[in-house]
């Protein structure tokens, strides 16, 4: 956690995100609970758990607007709840239809999208396919994701636990992520130009700041029961 530094106290800043964290939490378990009344799925009556993280975004306004920020993906867990502070220089948007349309945003109120395993709730169900693109504007945004899990023994399909679908899905993950490394290192290189071109620096490329979905997120993030 950030220590305490000169106008910035590092324990009051911890225990106000654990409290607004719990709070999100419960709140995700409540929806939850009124999507399998809804959609005819078995919530867990207790044991869900969920995986707060903050990202940060700093943007100089150099990067194109819809030049992606995050690689567009789909989140592990049942659902995932977002809020943000609307900054301008990065927008979140979804796939609908074959196109990307921007997130709507409404100050204080939290954008709540299915994550990959409702489909196997659900059959029929679509996740939520989504990427962060720049504006083209400086400046920053700071957004919050809590990501929602079911208890390891969970049962989620025949014969299978939360835990066993959700470790299968981490590994497809992984896998994609591997074989789309090998694809760009064995890509044809360009011929070097004659003048080499000036490494990017903070005040000429946006910097971005922010957990990936791959993260390891028992340390990027604080896990909170519910």
């Amino acid at each position: 956690w950030p220590s305490s530094a000169l106008g910035f106290d590092g324990a009051a800043f911890r225990d106000a995100l654990e409290r607004y964290g719990a709070d999100l939490a419960r709140e995700a378990v409540r929806i939850v609970r009124e999507c399998a009344s809804r959609l005819g799925f078995d919530a867990p009556t207790r044991g869900c758990a969920a995986t707060l993280t903050l990202n940060y975004y700093v943007c100089d306004g150099s990067a194109p607007a819809g030049e992606p920020l995050v690689a567009e993906h789909t989140d592990v867990g049942v659902l995932t709840l977002v809020a943000s502070d609307g900054g301008g220089c990065a927008a979140l948007e979804l796939l609908g239809d074959g196109e990307w349309s921007r997130a709507p945003f409404r100050g204080g109120a939290v954008l709540v999208h299915a994550a990959d395993c409702l489909p196997e709730l659900v059959p029929g169900a679509r996740t939520a396919r989504h990427r962060v693109v720049a504006t083209g504007e400086p400046g920053t945004r700071l957004s919050a994701a809590l990501f929602v899990d079911f208890p390891d023994d969970h049962v989620v399909g025949p014969g299978m636990t939360y835990k066993t679908w959700r470790l299968s899905r981490v590994r497809r993950a992984m896998a994609t992520a591997k074989a789309g490394a090998r694809g760009k290192a064995s890509a044809p290189r360009p011929r070097a130009k004659a003048a080499a071109r000036p490494r990017p620096n903070s005040s000429t490329s946006p910097r971005v700041e922010s957990s990936f979905f791959c993260a390891d997120e028992a340390r990027v993030a604080p896990r909170l029961a519910a």
